[in-house]
């Protein structure tokens, strides 16, 4: 069993996007327990707050505008080798010398919340991380077969495409997004916060990864890779 070490004013930062902050998740948990000030944004932070502050190992997540002094910059991640090609959560722990073992485990808890009755599929595609002549298509197929109730989350202006015909959920917050991937019996995605979430939950999900993009793999049981 992972044990949280307590130890005081520890204050963690992040100026990421969402999902590089929850890639960080797994070196705030070996750390210790503490504070997480969000520093890119009001909007981002808002948007995060009730996320990480579900997590057992945050006491508070912090606005950008707070006067307290950061004692671990994990921005830090960006100065480790092999951006891009290994995963994420293991460029944030050796920036601080952690010991990787179990990095894989899932480290998200969220409390229950139903939104859907019934089983459900979901899709996050942003527009980001592609890989070149996949068939979005076929997936979509594929769901829509062997599931009864497909919805697209996320940008509903990313809902172009072979997407335009499936239903949209939308969420308010990072913590709502988790609450409905983790009632979810699987998300299809390329690299996202989505798939950050579904990973950090232990959530089922299919990938396509982009093109010179390795960093979101995690060859876990519940992985399924649409183009390796």
């Amino acid at each position: 069993m992972f044990m949280i070490h307590q130890q005081p004013n520890i204050i963690y930062s992040h100026s990421g996007a969402h999902g590089d902050v929850i890639y960080s998740l797994p070196t705030v948990r070996k750390i210790g327990t503490g504070f997480f000030k969000v520093t890119w944004g009001e909007k981002e932070y808002l948007n995060l707050k009730p996320l990480l502050e579900a997590q057992p190992y945050i006491k508070e997540c912090l606005p950008p505008t707070s006067p307290a002094i950061v004692t671990h910059n994990l921005d830090l991640f960006r100065l480790t080798s092999g951006i891009g090609q290994v995963p994420l959560i293991l460029n944030h722990m050796r920036a601080f010398g952690l010991n990787e073992a179990g990095w894989n485990e899932p480290w998200l808890t969220v409390p229950a919340k139903q939104f859907v009755k019934g089983k459900y599929a979901l899709i996050n595609v942003t527009p980001r991380y592609h890989a070149h002549g996949f068939n979005w298509t076929k997936e979509v197929q594929y769901l829509q077969t062997k599931y009864k109730k497909v919805y697209f989350i996320g940008e509903e202006k990313d809902m172009v495409g072979p997407f335009e015909g499936l239903g949209y959920f939308r969420t308010d917050n990072c913590l709502e997004l988790a609450q409905l991937i983790n009632g979810a019996e699987v998300l299809s995605c390329n690299q996202s916060l989505c798939l950050s979430i579904a990973q950090g939950l232990g959530k089922p999900y299919r990938l396509m990864v982009a093109d010179n993009h390795t960093n979101c793999i995690h060859n876990v049981p519940n992985e399924t890779l649409l183009n390796k």
